[in-house]
């Protein structure tokens, strides 16, 4: 939607540059180069706009992680909660621009009071907003070994 919004206004911008070209000739003809200044301001601008939204379709596309997002923010909280013992596998990425999905895998220690997967679930939603979220307790066994040194 917000590319449609910037190629509406472009076409509103252009449209404005071309009449005050147009202007400009028509009271002052000998100023030809009025009409190819304007298309090459108009061009400019639409180029920065462009490289924006190139950005943002292409980091959605790959299903980059969010700019306004801190997984170390996200995992340091998860480490406060207690009964955790470790967390890995942790993956934050944008499904639209607006829409940011989570997975996470948590290690607990046993030392959970309560359902440690909704405690899990409140700390995250505390840090941010996801619409979209997996979380995975795994208990610690014989196999298993926190990787307490990140």
């Amino acid at each position: 939607i917000r590319s449609a919004f910037i190629h509406v206004v472009g076409d509103l911008v252009q449209s404005f540059g071309v009449l005050v070209a147009a202007l400009i000739i028509r009271f002052k003809p000998t100023w030809v180069y009025a009409d190819p200044i304007c298309s090459f301001l108009f061009a400019v601008i639409t180029l920065f706009t462009t490289f924006n939204i190139l950005h943002s379709t292409i980091s959605i596309l790959m299903e980059g992680a969010p700019r306004e997002v801190d997984t170390n923010a996200i995992r340091d909280e998860l480490l406060d909660v207690p009964g955790v013992a470790d967390v890995h596998s942790l993956r934050v990425h944008s499904l639209t621009t607006d829409v940011n999905a989570i997975t996470v895998h948590v290690l607990a220690d046993g030392k959970a009071k309560g359902d440690l997967l909704e405690i899990v679930r409140d700390a995250i939603q505390r840090c941010y907003d996801f619409e979209y979220m997996t979380v995975q307790i795994e208990g610690l066994s014989p196999f298993t070994t926190p990787l307490l040194e990140h």
